[in-house]
């Protein structure tokens, strides 16, 4: 009987991750442009209801069934306001606490939205920060919003710091080979490491550090993208003058099999629907501004891929330059052409109009360029294109990772939860249990603000804390490891 249950709670859980799941079927961006791809054959083009900020740092969500939850916008090009972004919920008005997101609005992939894995009202926005001339905040940051709040939302965790490290203006996220945790990948600067951190239903653990690839320098603007299948990752750069390709192993979270595609400026890429071609483009800026942009297709499935890049599309106007790649619900890959000059609100047939790859998964001329085809029903589009991801992958099958909670980066499977803490709700002592027995480097308690409330240096195994002065409401316990590894978990102040 113990046997036909769990066959039973396994069938289910398979048949929850075969459906199929709508959270990228809203695009919000740039000129108040949203697309709407419920009905993939007629996608709906309209204007939103926030003037957007001219520029790149996009992110939306959409519930399991297509209806848009929350998206980013509300920013001007006036630099006091500049250097941060807003939450705004499908009413088209700001979340309640949704203002002050520590989101730089340009950076290429600085925003990325992921439902909480046990609770459908709840979503993570993380996000990057970097130094500018006018604030600082490095690092990588997240808040949570809950839908159940205020009918529209209301971010009820902000702005917490997940790592101070510098890193470039990328960042993506894969399904676990279990088909419920997250991978979330970043990349940290002048370097060339992979940050890795993984979002399970008991919190974020990372980072896991990988040295692999090319040295990325400058905030190296450029999308990095996994392959929808979650097998591959693919990274450009304009600063790093780089196309990348590797192997990603979705149980492990390992990084492998890096191959140079060539040392080109490179700006957008995308792979195609089955995996098995990748298109990235070239970005030939001078430095007024002027230079023609070129679109390239790679072959995965070669022994030599940089042999088998392809020229499908030159850019008819010097200035025009190729923005952001996406592949879209419909299969097609949709980009735009930004204007190259200091005036974004400037109104032309290039950046009226997003281009499309027709058939992507063929490889050379059959790809089908559809230059300048889909209207934007008298909107612009910059350099921009929201931050989705393949929110339907689903687990590996018979994989030595079906089971939740196994290894990370080829480490002896540790079990997690790896930190316990009781009781919860608390209300005058707090026990923080590491459950591998080793005494971490630091423990930090955070409110639901993200500001630090209490920090201990001189910690054990099982610490006792004393949370008597705390006021009643919700906390998170942030434990640092000597080996800079960092997991977080939330109780309750009663």
């Amino acid at each position: 009987m113990k046997t036909a249950a769990i066959i039973l709670l396994i069938l289910c859980c398979y048949s929850f991750n075969a459906a199929a799941q709508k959270e990228d079927r809203v695009w919000v961006f740039d000129d108040s442009i949203a697309i709407d791809w419920n009905d993939t054959l007629n996608p709906i083009v309209y204007k939103i209801g926030t003037t957007q900020c001219f520029d790149e740092n996009y992110a939306s969500i959409c519930s399991k069934n297509g209806d848009l939850r929350f998206y980013i916008g509300g920013s001007s090009q006036n630099f006091n306001t500049y250097m941060f972004s807003s939450i705004y919920g499908a009413n088209n008005y700001k979340v309640q606490n949704g203002d002050s997101i520590r989101s730089h609005r340009s950076i290429t992939q600085g925003m990325l939205f992921l439902p909480f894995l046990n609770d459908t009202n709840k979503y993570y926005l993380f996000y990057l920060s970097f130094e500018s001339p006018y604030y600082t905040g490095n690092g990588l940051y997240y808040s949570i919003i809950d839908k159940s709040i205020d009918t529209f939302g209301s971010v009820i965790v902000k702005n917490v710091l997940v790592d101070s490290t510098t890193f470039t203006e990328k960042m993506t996220a894969v399904k676990h080979g279990n088909g419920e945790d997250w991978w979330i990948v970043v990349h940290k600067d002048n370097s060339n490491q992979f940050f890795k951190f993984l979002l399970t239903p008991s919190g974020l653990s990372g980072p896991f550090i990988q040295t692999i690839g090319p040295i990325l320098t400058g905030n190296s603007q450029g999308q990095m993208k996994f392959s929808p299948n979650g097998n591959k990752l693919g990274l450009v750069s304009i600063q790093g003058n780089k196309i990348a390709m590797f192997d990603f192993n979705r149980c492990t979270g390992q990084i492998s099999n890096y191959q140079n595609l060539g040392n080109h400026k490179s700006y957008g890429c995308s792979f195609s629907l089955n995996g098995h071609i990748f298109y990235a483009a070239t970005n030939t800026m001078n430095s007024i501004g002027l230079g023609i942009d070129s679109l390239f297709q790679f072959n995965l499935d070669s022994v030599n891929i940089s042999q088998t890049k392809y020229l499908v599309w030159v850019s008819n106007n010097d200035s025009f330059h190729i923005g952001q790649l996406l592949l879209s619900p419909n299969n097609k890959i949709y980009f735009g052409t930004q204007y190259s000059f200091i005036d974004p609100t400037y109104h032309s047939f290039n950046n009226m109009n997003f281009s499309f790859i027709n058939n992507p998964d063929i490889y050379g001329s059959g790809c089908n360029i559809q230059p300048h085809s889909f209207n934007l029903n008298g909107r612009i589009s910059m350099a921009g294109l929201p931050n989705m991801i393949n929110y339907n992958l689903s687990a590996l099958d018979d994989s030595p990772c079906d089971t939740l909670g196994l290894g990370i980066n080829g480490i002896e499977a540790v079990p997690y939860p790896l930190l316990n803490i009781y009781p919860n709700p608390a209300s005058d002592e707090l026990t923080i249990e590491v459950l591998n027995g080793i005494a971490p480097k630091e423990i930090e308690i955070i409110n639901s603000l993200g500001v630090t409330v209490m920090k201990l240096k001189q910690t054990k195994p099982n610490q006792q804390v004393n949370i008597k002065s705390l006021a009643a409401g919700v906390y998170f316990v942030k434990v640092r490891m000597k080996d800079g590894s960092v997991t977080v978990r939330k109780f309750v102040k009663q």
